[in-house]
């Protein structure tokens, strides 16, 4: 049984987006599962039990909502390479030796898969047995990305069908712990991520601290370009965690997401020391001081650097969505701002989601004002309002009929109709 961090009610849309209907969800879980006898009733009594579907889902997800041109493999028949960083034992490895889950890469992107799970607290390196269908090929690598790299020779192969992928990295939390030590381990595998120039992928337990810290390491200590903004994800886990004395502080497993492609880092590290100590105080200066101006980081996206259907890729991302029509592509204006923003259009109105964990109390939201495709929200503190410019979403007319803030989530939901 996996109990990973989760949103509960993901767990059966997920299987209905996977299996197509529910009669199927009781042979479906068998299949995925083989050394759990019994999985469809566990399931039924605890949805968190489906918390490892999280992964390969959320992998699949970011990969449409960024452009990646999955039609160019399935054309090929060459299969999408997958190396995922920081994996552990507990986790992604344990997920792997369990269930068939991580086959969902193939059964969604409809490619043959290579996937590396690497990570210094992997158990050990080897293969693992191949899907049943001889789609998915599962390795596993103790050690770090640099490690793999200089195993292969200084450059993984196949480079043009390679991504990488961490999850839940945990080295953008020093933003409430105060603890840096985490992000300077971190650290040079991340240049090693930039320098490689290869799409990479990551997702976050939490938007208040690891993603704002993420952020601030990418857009200072190194300077790269996001290939995909950061976004809330609609396959996040159903477990969610909060401490009972401190209900602020909660972990959701692959809850956000951003993705970047090349770049690099001025600071000097060694092969096998990692950061000198000048480097890691320079380090810690930069992306604590980043972290202050979170709404003045450029995370515009720019397309992945290779030929690609990204329309194609799109629309397939809305399919997996499911659920009316999502946008997270507009502009969020205003100085010292910090929000993630999703849109969902149904056929009798329009949600609008905003994460603000700048905000601390309800009183501090004083009018909410729509005009034409700009939702305004004013502040009584004296912060300059946040200008939302919503996307195309085909409704005229629209007003603001209800609004409401979710203190312990951050969220504010703004209806129109």
């Amino acid at each position: 049984m996996f109990f990973f961090f989760f949103k509960q009610k993901t767990a059966y849309e997920m299987l209905r987006s996977l299996v197509g209907s529910e009669m199927c969800i009781r042979d479906s879980l068998e299949e995925r599962c083989p050394s759990q006898p019994g999985i469809a009733d566990k399931v039924k009594a605890d949805p968190s039990v489906l918390d490892g579907l999280t992964y390969p889902v959320s992998l699949v997800y970011m990969l449409r909502r960024a452009g990646y041109p999955l039609g160019e493999l399935q054309r090929s028949g060459h299969a999408l390479k997958v190396v995922v960083l920081g994996a552990a034992a507990r986790c992604e490895e344990r997920i792997a030796r369990e269930t068939r889950y991580w086959d969902e890469i193939s059964q969604l992107t409809k490619t043959r898969v290579d996937l590396i799970l690497t990570g210094p607290e992997v158990s050990c390196t080897e293969s693992l047995a191949c899907s049943a269908d001889g789609r998915t090929s599962l390795q596993l690598f103790r050690g770090t990305l640099r490690d793999l790299i200089q195993q292969e020779g200084g450059m993984l192969p196949d480079q043009d069908r390679t991504v990488l992928v961490t999850y839940n990295g945990g080295f953008g939390n020093w933003v409430e712990s105060q603890r840096h030590s985490l992000l300077c381990d971190w650290f040079p595998d991340l240049v090693a991520v930039a320098n490689s120039n290869l799409p990479a992928f990551f997702t976050q337990a939490n938007d208040y601290a690891d993603l704002v810290g993420e952020l601030a390491i990418f857009s200072s200590a190194i300077q790269t370009q996001f290939i995909l903004a950061p976004g809330r994800n609609p396959f996040a886990a159903a477990s969610h965690l909060a401490e009972p004395d401190n209900p602020e502080s909660w972990a959701c497993a692959n809850s956000c997401y951003y993705a970047i492609q090349g770049g690099g880092s001025s600071l000097e590290f060694g092969e096998e020391s990692g950061l000198c100590e000048s480097s890691r105080q320079l380090l810690i200066a930069l992306v604590q001081q980043r972290s202050q101006h979170v709404g003045e980081m450029d995370v515009t996206p720019v397309p992945i650097s290779r030929p690609g259907e990204g329309e194609e890729a799109e629309a397939e991302a809305e399919e997996l969505v499911g659920v009316g029509t999502r946008d997270e592509g507009h502009e969020v204006e205003g100085e010292g701002q910090q929000a993630l923003v999703e849109v969902v259009a149904s056929e009798d109105r329009v949600l609008v989601h905003v994460i603000c964990p700048m905000i601390q109390r309800v009183g501090e939201i004083a009018d909410i004002d729509l005009e034409t495709d700009v939702l305004t929200v004013c502040f009584a503190t004296g912060r300059p309002p946040m200008v939302v410019r919503l996307p195309a979403h085909g409704r005229d007319g629209l007003e603001v009929v209800a609004a409401k803030f979710d203190l312990a989530d951050r969220k504010l939901t703004v209806t129109l109709q």
